[in-house]
This record gives structure tokens, sequence and C-alpha cells, in this order.
């Protein structure tokens, strides 16, 4: 696999060798043996979660603690003739108390039917049989010694998106740099005697979709991102004016009663500040509709404003000179999109019959892509419903899996086809049906 340190170390302007030259892909602990320069050319497609700022950020930040597990972070570095081209990070994952969405087990055996116990008493009631007979199965691969607890997750850490940023002078060796990293993990994997799960890759015809089916990885539904589509509005106005008069006129009273409340809202950049605020409000919200969060304490915040400087800022909603509420957006200028990445808010404050949730989640952030020029507001999972109405294109996202052992291809696969279609199956159940089966055509 390689060396153990990173060797490299380029400003990618050895062009012929990158046309021509072999490829090799190395795991690697950490990218400190690679320049900022070579960091800076490889994500300068400008991917969200796939930059120089976020990888740094990342080996400075206490992951364990922030997933609750036993986690460590790898980077396997694809490299032309000697010169780094391309990055893809790693999270070995284990531990019973591990973030759900990290962790096997929890996500496709037990928290889904906690979620629907808490959530949903009169459906789980009705559908107890069902989640009996996946705890037995559940059991049976214990028995069996499958595989439930150890895994390599190829993703970028702490989003939902497996990005991997290739250098410009190398895109036009894109699906040979892809094939070669995916059965350079799939020998690492084999070797350490762990499964591969890619997370959150949207849509099937993307040129990772594409390489991930050519490696025969299993396919499974995730869930769907929202996304609005920005490039046709000039102003604020013209997103308004792209409704209907019944929901434009809801979307108006929305704001209004919102401003009428004496909610404002401001822009900042050095979020850093508000840190000790934002923790309790992002707990709060997240343990609302999650059985499972991950621990961003104080010092997380200042890290993801210090870290990703002009790459994050954070919209604050106040009320009375106090803070009510906050979002915080993930910015890239070279692809002219930003993301919704962390939001919370307050459920003491006497505003509950105030709509000023919807400025914080969609109105102002809309105000703000188009101030900004940008082209897409991904608006991130869930309230499916609530997002379509205000202009939000539902994207599915697939995990992918690799099971170098028999014994887990035979007793996990067919459970996991099951399990997506049926996880397909209910999220489809509050999506229009103009939506239902339709693909995104490409990856974020």
């Amino acid at each position: 696999m390689g060396p153990t340190v990173a060797r490299h170390d380029s400003t990618l302007d050895r062009f012929d060798k990158i046309e021509t030259g072999a490829l090799q892909t190395d795991i690697q602990p950490s990218l400190g043996g690679l320049s900022d320069d070579c960091l800076h050319a490889i994500g300068a497609d400008g991917g969200l979660f796939s930059n120089m700022r976020w990888y740094r950020m990342l080996e400075q930040l206490d992951l364990p603690a922030i997933t609750h597990g036993d986690v460590e972070l790898s980077f396997a570095i694809v490299s032309a003739g000697g010169t780094p081209i391309a990055i893809c990070p790693m999270l070995r994952a284990r531990g019973k108390s591990l973030y759900d969405l990290y962790n096997f087990r929890r996500h496709y055996f037990e928290s889904w039917i906690d979620h629907a116990r808490r959530f949903d008493p009169e459906l789980a009631k009705n559908n107890e049989s069902s989640f009996a007979f996946v705890a037995g199965y559940r059991r049976l691969l214990e028995v069996m010694k499958c595989s439930l607890d150890d895994f390599l997750i190829v993703f970028n850490p702490l989003s939902l998106r497996t990005q991997v940023p290739i250098a410009e002078v190398a895109l036009r060796r894109q699906p040979e740099v892809l094939a070669h990293l995916l059965t350079t993990l799939r020998r690492f994997a084999s070797q350490e005697g762990r499964p591969l799960w890619v997370m959150g890759v949207a849509g099937e015809t993307g040129p990772m979709a594409q390489a991930l089916d050519a490696a025969q990885f299993q396919r499974v539904f995730f869930t769907h991102d929202n996304r609005i589509d920005m490039s046709k509005f000039n102003r604020f106005e013209d997103y308004l004016q792209s409704f209907s008069s019944k929901p434009r006129y809801a979307m108006s009273r929305d704001m209004r009663r919102t401003a009428q409340a004496g909610v404002r809202f401001r822009w900042v950049e050095d979020f850093g500040r508000y840190a000790a605020g934002f923790s309790p409000l992002y707990l709060n919200t997240y343990t609302k509709y999650e059985t499972s969060v991950l621990d961003f304490t104080p010092n997380v915040w200042k890290d993801l404003s210090e870290s990703l400087q002009s790459n994050a800022q954070a919209l604050v909603a106040e009320h009375d000179g106090k803070l009510v509420g906050f979002h915080v957006f993930i910015m890239s200028d070279a692809r002219r999109e930003m993301c919704g990445y962390k939001i919370g808010r307050r459920y003491d404050c006497g505003l509950d019959r105030v709509p000023f949730y919807f400025s914080l989640g969609i109105y102002e952030p809309v105000r703000r892509a188009i101030e900004l020029g940008y082209h897409t507001y991904w608006m991130g999972p869930g309230a499916y419903e609530t997002k379509r109405r205000r202009g939000g294109e539902q994207i599915p996202l697939y995990n992918y899996f690799w099971f170098p052992r028999r014994r887990d291809r035979w007793m996990i696969q067919p459970y996991l086809e099951r399990y997506g279609e049926s996880a397909l199956s209910e999220q489809q159940k509050e999506l229009p049906v103009s939506v239902r089966g339709r693909n995104a055509p490409n990856e974020l």
C-alpha cells in the first residue's frame, strides 16, 4: 500500500508525467507530507467538503470525541508519475456508541426502529413483527460472526458525502484514476479484513457512481437531499415570482410575521464568537429529530470558523438581543454553490407561533445565494414537503458497499438490498409523484 508517510510535495507542474505516468495509490495516515499548494491544486474544483481547508481541519479535530467512537482517519492519495493528483479520505469506524450514521449495525438494524417507536408509535405498533424479524436476523449475523461493527467508511468525514477531487490537469484520466483508487481500496480492505462503505454518492450516472458500479460495489438507497437551482434568479423577488400566487402569499406572510415578531437576521463570517451559544441550540434541534448526534462542542464551532475561513459563514437569528437560532453554511466560490451544514434554534423563547425557521433555513439563505451569485443551494435532507413547496428539488443519495468476505456477501447483501428498497419506498411517500423514481444526473 506504499510507504507510511506521504512522500509527495508538488504543485502539479510535471504535466508530461501526469498525462502519461503510471498511477499509484498510497494509503496514508496524514496529509502532512503534502504542501498547501499541492492540496489547493488538487481541490481546485471547489468541492464543498474536498478542499485543502477541510482536510487540514479534519486532521486537527478530535474525531473520536465528536463521533463518540473509535475512529481513525486516513487518506488514499493517487499519484501519476510520482505527482499526487487525487485525494480520498477514509475513516475506520467502530464502537457501539459510535454516531448512528457512521455505525453500520445501528444505522441498518437498530436506529431506524428506535426512531419509528419514538416518533410514530402507531406505525411502530403495526410493524412490530417486522422489527422482530430484523432483530432476529441481526442476532443470526452475530452468531455467524458477520461484519457489523468495524467498517472502512470512504467519505468526507463530518459530512454525508463522498467527494474525490482530481487535479484539473489530470481530469482527462478521471475514469482511470477512480478505477485505480477503488481497486487499491478493495485490496486494502481485503488485507484489513474489513468491508468498505462509500457514503452519500448523488445519483446513479455521475463519474463516481459509474466507477463504483464497474468495481461491483453494491448500491443501497440512503436518503434524498434537497437542492434549489439558483441560476435562474437575479433578485430575491425573482425567486418569489417563480411560485403561483397562493404559495407566494404564504411565503410573504411567513417573512412578514417573523419581522413583526422582532426576529432579526445577520450574516457572520467569523462565527467562532458565537460558539458557546451554537452548541446548546444545535443539541436542542438535532435531539428533537434524531436518536444520535455528533458532539459539536464550542471548540468544534471555533475550529470550523477558523479553519474554513471564507468557505464557511453563519446566519444568526436574534430576538430582543438574544440568540434564538443559527445556520452554518459551507460555501464554494469555484462551484458557485452553498450548502446548509448545521442548524439550531431555541424552543423556549416564546416564538413557537412565529415561522422564523423558514427564514433561517430557506428565505434568507436563498437571498444570500442570489447576492453572491451562487448557482446552487443544497438545503440538506429531511422536511421534503416543506422544502419542495419552497422550490426544493429532491436528489437521491446512495451508499455503496463492498465486502471482502464471502460470508458477509451471502448474509448481509440480500438484507441491504431489501433495506434500500424499503427505505426508498418509505421516503417516496413524502415526495410528490413527479419525483418518484427520478435519478440525479451528477454527483455533488
